[in-house]
């Protein structure tokens, strides 16, 4: 079981020269002392520069292998956070995974894929997402729907 196709690496910067504003209307209900107190119920205005995705590595003959799964309660005092007490998304999983260049390199080379499994994925998840599949399967899904991933199917 393995990914193949083409893997790209996109990473985000912020623009020198370009920028981006935002209006949001500031809540009515914030505590004294929070620092928009006073402008509680109008409209706040913030600049920020504008953020640039870019293609940073392009792999066209890509070999990915799930290393492992793992999932993690992350849990909270729900009592005391007055949140809903059910554990609806909240399980954290983590994808590690190696990217080869090729079958071929798998298969000569497998202690030493070209991006080692310090990569991870992580996802917030209801467990009813992976009730009754494969661990294995529902990770490789999973990956597809990644930025980068998108051209990538099953081997």
């Amino acid at each position: 079981m393995a990914l193949v196709g083409t893997w790209k690496k996109y990473n985000i910067r912020e623009s020198e020269t370009e920028t981006e504003s935002f209006t949001f209307t500031v809540p009515e209900n914030l505590l004294e002392g929070h620092p928009d107190y006073e402008l509680r119920g109008q409209e706040k205005t913030f600049t920020q520069p504008k953020l640039i995705e870019e293609v940073i590595e392009t792999i066209e003959n890509a070999y990915i292998v799930v290393k492992a799964v793992a999932i993690h309660l992350e849990d909270n005092n729900r009592d005391q956070d007055q949140i809903d007490n059910n554990l609806a998304k909240a399980f954290r999983v983590n994808i590690l995974y190696n990217i080869y260049i090729g079958e071929n390199e798998r298969k000569l080379n497998f202690i030493s894929p070209y991006i080692a499994d310090q990569n991870s994925e992580i996802f917030y998840i209801d467990l009813g997402e992976i009730d009754n599949s494969n661990m294995l399967s529902w990770a490789y899904s999973k990956l597809k729907t990644m930025r980068g991933f998108e051209d990538l199917i099953d081997n």
